[in-house]
């Protein structure tokens, strides 16, 4: 039976692929700021969905699912890594240009769906 589910799995396209998402904060130190270090928000994250799938990000607090959503959705610029939504059957990056055009198509849900979610709408 799971190998059955594997194939189907196999045979849906693929929706949404991130591919080595890293995100770093520069830490500054004196009056003029110089850059002594970083802060690894997000390190080497790569995963895909599939058409009809539903992924949860879950972690400690302070792992990163909340940076990784928010480079996903371009609220957070990524500084390294590939993201790519499979819009109508073409692939699309995502980036500052294609965003706008992506918005309809793409949400996070945070933890406490009942503010995140209109309960007159369906998801």
């Amino acid at each position: 039976m799971a190998t059955d589910e594997r194939k189907k799995q196999e045979e849906r396209p693929v929706l949404l692929e991130v591919r080595d998402l890293h995100k770093l904060y520069p830490i500054q130190r004196g009056v003029p700021k110089r850059t002594v270090g970083y802060v690894r928000a997000v390190d080497g994250v790569s995963f895909q969905v599939n058409t009809g799938e539903t992924l949860g990000l879950v972690g400690e607090s302070g792992c990163g699912k909340t940076t990784t959503g928010r480079c996903i959705v371009q609220l957070e610029i990524p500084t390294k890594g590939e993201l790519i939504f499979n819009k109508d059957g073409q692939q699309v990056m995502i980036n500052q240009r294609t965003i706008k055009s992506l918005r309809r198509d793409l949400q996070m849900i945070f933890q406490d769906p009942f503010s995140s979610l209109n309960p007159r709408m369906t998801v």
